[in-house]
């Protein structure tokens, strides 16, 4: 989580360490929901299902900072990682929600499914966006560069094949 301390304007992390957390939840038919608690806050997602796909309706956080005496709380309502029922949503990137004007939420490495589970194992992967675009950068980079050589050979070819000017043999 990232924290913007008010008083001193400076940006704040806290992590949260997986093994230092209890979750709780329900799955229903067309409404999931998490709840991940650990000490000094929790983080609570609602996820929905709506014909072929589900996505995170609601985040909503809290956290109290003990040592400064501050409390953070935060939501979040809008359509978050839609992914296609029977499939999960991974992110390896880093994605940063804006739960309020001085807190936010920072997921990292991240999948999640929250209905049609088979066998207690993930569906088929859908990559965020984030992930997509960096493969796609190293090979548009290179089809770049083997289209930048082909036009250097071209154009030595056609430089070598002119005829040179002056008198010609006989």
């Amino acid at each position: 989580m990232i924290l913007i301390n008010t008083q001193t304007g400076e940006l704040q992390y806290f992590n949260v360490d997986p093994n230092a957390t209890h979750t709780t939840g329900y799955c229903g038919y067309g409404q999931s929901m998490l709840n991940i608690s650990f000490e000094g806050g929790f983080v609570h997602f609602i996820f929905t299902k709506k014909e072929n796909i589900y996505y995170i309706s609601m985040i909503e956080a809290a956290l109290t900072v003990l040592s400064q005496g501050l409390e953070f709380n935060g939501i979040k309502n809008d359509q978050l990682f839609s992914t296609a029922v029977g499939n999960s949503f991974k992110c390896l990137s880093k994605q940063t929600v804006d739960l309020a004007s001085n807190f936010q939420l920072q997921a990292a490495n991240s999948q999640l499914q929250a209905f049609d589970i088979v066998n207690n194992q993930f569906g088929k992967e859908e990559e965020c966006t984030l992930d997509r675009n960096k493969k796609w950068i190293p090979a548009a980079i290179g089809f770049s560069l083997s289209g930048l050589v082909i036009i250097i050979l071209f154009s030595c070819v056609l430089y070598r094949r002119k005829p040179e000017s002056g008198y010609s043999r006989i």
